[in-house]
């Protein structure tokens, strides 16, 4: 646990901001078990580089950060279309008209 919470101090100090014990957790998880399915391909002697994890973790918190926004935008983008979806009831095939608000 000590070598996790040195990694994550470190991991914040490249990243510039502080991050949740989830985000690490996720994080660190991922780029363990990247290391060392990389380490058995290379038929390497479990020999783990702290520089490499450090840096797969940053990765990996960046990704995780980037798809938890993306997911949030589209959930955001899909409630926004689906508040103002009237549907047309004078069509003679069911259809919707999304509402913009005028500019």
């Amino acid at each position: 646990m000590q070598q996790r919470n040195v990694i994550k101090q470190e991991v914040e100090e490249l990243l510039g901001c502080r991050i949740t014990d989830g985000q690490f957790c996720q994080a660190f998880a991922y780029a363990r078990h990247k290391q060392h399915y990389q380490y058995q391909q290379e038929k390497r002697k479990g020999l783990l580089h702290h520089q490499y994890l450090l840096s797969l973790t940053v990765e990996y918190v960046m990704n995780l950060e980037a798809s938890r926004l993306t997911a949030e935008r589209c959930r955001e983008l899909r409630e926004i279309e689906e508040g103002r979806l009237i549907k047309n009831q004078d069509a003679r095939y069911s259809s919707y008209i999304i509402v913009k608000p005028a500019t």
